[in-house]
């Protein structure tokens, strides 16, 4: 699709909490109700928006994520002027695929979605098992959310949006996500993505049959019981391939960095020595619980 139509497709809404300056922004929030969920719910939270990065948040991201978090001030950039003021001749001709990989991203779903978590599970036990389990639910919750948004981009143009908004983009996962959706709703199917990205962020990723019950009785006691056909099931499976898709090295390095900031300084492989499926089962509060079934 060409730029120049995705920029009129962008067009500015009512919508109070849209940020003009962001390509994407307002179709998303007029278009993707998982992506406006987590700004009603940032913004009622008291999440701000600011735009400019500084020298930290582009020389090293990851570690100034914390301090996003604790201060609920998120920072972006600009990207519809870098395209607006493209010549017209320009806008006119040229397809988003030439463009995305160079335009820079915003993560603010994502961001977004680290402090809903925050707010749902504070931190009240400082044991270093507790801070573990956290950590990896956290981030396994913002990485289901951004994959559910991505069930809502059934067009090149929401597609074009999403990929410029968020890190989730694989468009492998939009044929599991619709047909385990469709069977289970959305809530329930963001349970269950979490506890698969639980296991895989833990490196515990031999998914045997009985695993998998255990996750979905689980995704029900969160959501609301149900009967998963075997249809559905092969679904959730192809689900579970690309969540574990997640490079093994990224994950390792990253996690380990993550835990270091919190003053958790054992080997990853000590810290992550328990069942994190039972752990997150016993100790799940219920405002986190509520939380994700209000992705209805």
């Amino acid at each position: 699709m060409k730029l120049a139509k995705l920029l009129e497709l962008d067009s500015p809404t009512t919508n109070p909490h849209v940020l003009k300056d962001v390509f994407g922004d307002a179709f998303l929030l007029a278009q993707n109700p998982v992506y406006q969920r987590v700004r009603e719910l940032g913004v009622k939270a008291g999440v701000k928006y600011r735009a400019g990065l500084t020298a930290n948040d582009i020389a090293l991201p990851l570690a100034r994520l914390e301090i996003y978090i604790q201060e609920k001030t998120l920072p972006y950039t600009p990207t519809r002027p870098a395209l607006t003021e493209l010549p017209p001749r320009v806008s006119q001709t040229t397809e988003w695929p030439q463009v995305a990989d160079a335009l820079k991203k915003n993560f603010l779903m994502h961001e977004t979605a680290h402090v809903l978590f925050r707010e749902a599970w504070p931190a009240k036990d400082n044991s270093t098992e507790a801070k573990v389990l956290r950590v990896l639910c956290e981030e396994s919750f913002v990485n289901s959310v951004e994959m559910m948004g991505l069930h809502f981009a059934d067009d090149n143009a929401h597609r074009a949006f999403y990929e410029a908004n968020s890190y989730f983009f694989v468009a492998d996962a939009r044929v599991p996500l619709k047909n385990a959706i469709q069977d289970l709703g959305l809530s329930y199917v963001l349970a269950f993505a979490m506890l698969t990205y639980l296991r895989v962020n833990a490196f515990q990723e031999d998914f045997r049959d009985q695993d998998i019950d255990r996750m979905l009785k689980i995704a029900g006691e969160l959501t609301a019981p149900t009967s998963v056909s075997p249809q559905t099931r092969k679904a959730l499976r192809a689900l579970i391939k690309i969540c574990a898709d997640l490079n093994p090295a990224f994950r390792e390095n990253t996690t380990g960095f993550h835990f270091r900031l919190l003053g958790l300084e054992q080997p990853l492989e000590q810290l992550l020595n328990f069942n994190v499926l039972n752990a997150f089962a016993s100790h799940a509060p219920q405002p986190l619980r509520s939380l994700i079934a209000s992705f209805a």
